[in-house]
């Protein structure tokens, strides 16, 4: 026969490893979500670019990259975007990291993109560029940090 000890130490162990598994689920949910919200920041990054409009691109970029350069060399650099009808999109992603250190959310995420260029006398290109976009939550929005592409 069983003792009520026994009953109770098994009892308690499988809450224990209920609460474990519930903790790794809301954890995940968490992790995922923040994902999704980092890639969105991306996407419209990206989608602005794609109208060619520095003034909202601007505001999507944390003011650590804001202040690396000046708004009109931002211009500048959506101009040429516009003049060669440059358009992006997003094939794959092939890495994805976040961390947070010292209450500060960071996040990583490697790309594969599709590029479309026109040229008026060689006509339309298109290619691929790995991308790595390094973001930042800031006041809970996802910013972009820094741009590497090549």
């Amino acid at each position: 026969m069983t003792s009520n000890k026994t009953i109770l130490a098994l009892a308690l162990v499988a809450v224990i490893i209920a609460g474990v598994a519930i903790g790794a689920i809301v954890l995940w949910q968490s992790i995922t979500g923040s994902f999704e919200e980092a890639e969105d920041a991306i996407d419209n990054y990206i989608y602005v670019l794609n109208s060619y409009d520095a003034n909202e691109a601007w505001t999507l970029m944390s003011p650590t990259l804001r202040s690396s350069k000046s708004y009109s060399e931002f211009e500048e650099f959506v101009q040429k975007l516009e003049s060669s009808q440059w358009r992006a999109s997003v094939k794959s992603i092939s890495s994805r990291s976040m961390e947070t250190e010292n209450g500060r959310a960071t996040a990583t995420l490697e790309m594969i993109a599709k590029i479309t260029e026109t040229d008026p006398i060689v006509g339309a290109e298109t290619y691929t560029e790995e991308w790595v976009f390094n973001l930042v939550k800031v006041n809970d929005r996802w910013m972009i940090n820094e741009w590497l592409y090549q």
